[in-house]
């Protein structure tokens, strides 16, 4: 598991992941976005 632990700005921001993923083997993963008061779940394809 990969875990980030990054200070947002209230609003849209935008994450580039390449470091962190680079190093992983293709497949799907999952991803969850956790802040006070949500928490989304969502999936990427790495080829």
């Amino acid at each position: 598991m990969i875990s980030l632990n990054k200070t947002l700005q209230k609003g849209v921001n935008a994450l580039t992941l390449n470091t962190e993923i680079h190093s992983l083997p293709e497949g799907v993963y999952n991803v969850q976005l956790v802040s006070k008061d949500t928490i989304k779940n969502g999936r990427f394809i790495k080829r």
